[in-house]
This record gives structure tokens, sequence and C-alpha cells, in this order.
């Protein structure tokens, strides 16, 4: 699932929602800093990433992708979904998507393992091997830019472990370093993902001594690129035997200004694929609720649009803003580039926007792909349960919301299924009994 979890709360990348394990007060989130506020500062960075990295329009592409190509099913009556849906369904459907989508799982890397704890990193390989795989099993939808693809594999506590190093992964190390810069927040140590980056760098080049404020540059333009893992170890490889140091993020900026706009090209070529994207998961002609989602459309297209202009004309803006520890210039970042929609531990909705239409194709992405039945469960559910006139039906939204079409009020789940025609009596749980 595209989820960066902490222990304080979680981000749904490219969705634009955070939910906080904690309680939150209106507009508590200005200003910034008070008590508790290194959880929200950790998700901010996890939105900035999601409107002006690569890596996070890339997220919002792959994951409208997805869900567009199981739409697309629906126009064939004879199809039966199965629930939740693998990579063998998507491959039947469209071998290219499917080979693209496991080499995004390869880039994003691992994100939370069971042991996070390490002991001792043993060895880290420039691994050919997981791409090597996918060419033998999708031999005919293979992009020749694929050959030779290597990606970071890092293996610990005596060879028994291993961990992809990835985009994922430097977008954790990135928000921690920074709330640990900003709000001296708790300290990890030797703790996947949050130490990733610090322990690559001290493992692989001993000799280097970066800055905390310096590796959050690497990160930042690490996830400018598209496979950002491999990505920041060539940047930590070349810093390390061009013998480099640097007083300042500016200064890294500087040495790095080539590499930074030929990555900014690239983010700008993927501009007008991402605003498509944007409309099939933010569709404006949903009947009802209709200037709410009009709303969200345009609302997401505009802070994308920001986000990208913010980064051609500030570079490095989320580490240059860490560096100078100015709170202000981060909270006028709030004003100027939007805040995500935050959902706090009593599942009250924080957002400067009427950002409500977010949840639905978040929620719809979860039944269809989570294999864990508790996400599965409609993500609206609490939300619906609230309402003053309730339009939740329990029958339905626990287990099958796709049937809630078929119930007497229609909810914002249903309104997407009927808006792209799906039939909701083709689409089964893998395993299940409840129809």
């Amino acid at each position: 699932m595209n989820i960066l979890y902490d222990d304080f709360g979680c981000y749904y990348i490219g969705f634009f929602i955070a939910e906080l394990n904690m309680e939150l007060h209106s507009k508590q989130f200005l200003p910034l800093f008070s008590d508790n506020t290194a959880t929200i500062l950790h998700e901010y960075i996890h939105y900035l990433q999601d409107i002006s990295t690569l890596r996070g329009i890339s997220s919002i592409s792959s994951l409208s992708k997805k869900l567009q190509l199981v739409f697309s099913q629906a126009n064939n009556p004879e199809y039966q979904f199965v629930l939740p849906i693998r990579s063998a369904q998507i491959k039947e459907m469209n071998p290219i998507a499917a080979f693209n989508d496991e080499v995004l799982t390869i880039e994003k890397g691992d994100n939370q393992i069971p042991q996070r704890k390490i002991n001792k990193i043993d060895r880290i390989v420039l691994e050919t091997d997981n791409m090597q795989m996918l060419i033998e099993e999708y031999s005919d939808a293979v992009h020749p830019s694929a050959k030779g693809y290597q990606n970071v594999e890092i293996y610990y506590d005596k060879l028994k472990c291993s961990y992809k190093f990835g985009s994922d992964s430097i977008s954790e190390s990135m928000a921690y370093l920074s709330e640990r810069v900003l709000c001296n927040s708790f300290e990890r140590n030797n703790e996947l993902p949050y130490n990733a980056c610090e322990l690559l760098c001290s493992f692989s080049f001993p000799n280097l001594s970066l800055s905390p404020t310096i590796l959050i540059a690497i990160c930042e333009l690490s996830l400018m690129g598209e496979n950002s893992g491999k990505l920041f170890y060539d940047i930590l490889h070349n810093i390390n035997s061009q013998k480099l140091s640097f007083n300042s993020v500016k200064e890294f900026e500087h040495t790095y200004s080539h590499l930074f706009n030929q990555l900014c090209q690239e983010l700008s070529a993927k501009y007008n694929e991402v605003m498509e994207c944007l409309d099939f998961l933010y569709p404006t002609d949903i009947p009802v609720s209709e200037s709410d989602v009009v709303l969200v459309n345009s609302r997401m297209k505009e802070r994308i649009t920001r986000g990208i202009h913010y980064r051609k004309k500030q570079g490095l803006f989320i580490a240059k803003a860490i560096e100078s520890k100015n709170l202000k210039a981060i909270e006028k970042m709030f004003e100027s580039l939007g805040i995500p929609l935050l959902i706090d531990k009593n599942k009250d909705l924080f957002s400067d926007d009427s950002l409500l239409p977010l949840l639905a194709p978040l929620a719809i992405y979860n039944s269809f792909f989570s294999e864990r039945e508790e996400e599965r469960k409609c993500f609206l559910y609490d939300y619906c349960k609230r309402q003053s006139v309730p339009i939740y039906d329990e029958s339905y939204c626990a287990i099958t919301p796709w049937q809630q079409v078929n119930g007497e009020k229609i909810c914002p789940y249903a309104l997407y299924i009927r808006r792209y025609a799906l039939n909701p009596n083709n689409i089964k749980l893998r395993n299940h009994n409840h129809h």
C-alpha cells in the first residue's frame, strides 16, 4: 500500500491525506511547533514531497493509472473482479502496466519491517537480481531502460535480513531528520526506515561527515529522480570520491545545480500527465456534492502547479527552510502551498479547504488493492456514520462498500462506482461468503 507509517501518524502517498495519533483543535497547525507538532511537521514534509518531487507526482500518476486500468474492465460485462486485486490480475489486464507497477515497487523499496531496530549492517549491494527476475517474467513488456537497472540492498544482522533502500526510506529519513533538527523530537538510533540514509552513509562512506541538513538536501534532490535509492547512493559516492564538503544547503545546491536543472525538466515533462490523472481521481461531473469535488479538483491542481513552480524557483526549498530554522518561513509555506487533509485520533478532519472528497478515491483504492481486511473497510465509514443524517449501511460499508450503490442512500464511494459504470455485482471477495 501507498502508506508511510510513523509511530505518531501516517501519510497516504499521492492522496494528500495524513492521519495523526493525536487530538487536534481548530487551526492548531498554525502557529507551527507548539506542543506535539513534530508529528505534524513530519507528515507535512511528506505532503511537500508529494506536490514538488518527481517521486511524488509519479505516485499520483501510478495510483490513478492503476485504478483507471481496473475501472476500464467495467466495460466488459463478462469480467469479474476478485478482491483484493493482485499483480497477476493486473498482468492479465495489461502486462506493460503490471511491469511498470512492479518497477515502481522496487523503486519505492521497503518501508515498514517487523524488526525495525538493527544491530549491524554487514553489506550494501547494488543489486540487479530484482529487475532481472522481472525482465524474465515480463519479457514482452520490458522497457529498454530496465536493462542494467540497479537497486540498493542493505544486508544486516549477520546477513540474516535484507532491506530494499528506495524512495520510501528516503522520504521517511528526510521527514525524521527535519523534525529532529526543528523540533528536537524523539531520537531514533539504528532504526529502519528513519535512520536508513544515515546508516547507508556511515557504512558505505565512513570518511564522510555530513550535517543533518545536508543529508536532508541529498534526500530532497534524490526524490526528484526516478530511481531515488540509486540516485541517493550515487550522490554520496560522488561527494566521497571528489572529497567535497559543504557549509550550507545553498553550497550543496550550487555544486549540484546541473543535476537539479536536469531533474526539473523531468518534473515538467510529467506535469500534463498528472493533471489528467487528477481529473480521473477527482472528476468534476459527479452529480451530488458537485461543488465540493470541483473545488478539490481545482485546489489539488493548483497545489501541484504551485509546488512545481516553487521547486524550480526556490530549489531545495525544504532543506533550506529546515536549515534556516525560520518558523515564519515554514508557516508561509502552509499559506502558499496549502496543507494536506489532517485526520486526528477522534476522526475529526482539519484542512484549509473543504477537502472531504479526497477521501473517496483512497477508500476505493484501499478496498480494491489492500491485502489487510481492516483496510478494505470503507475509509469513509467513520465519517459517514457521524453525519447528522447517517448515510452508511452496516451490511455494506464494513465489507462490501461497492454494494452501497444498491442501498437507499448514495454515498461518496457509491458515486464513484456509478460514475465509472462499475457493476457492483461483478465484484467478489477472495475466499469470502459475503455477497
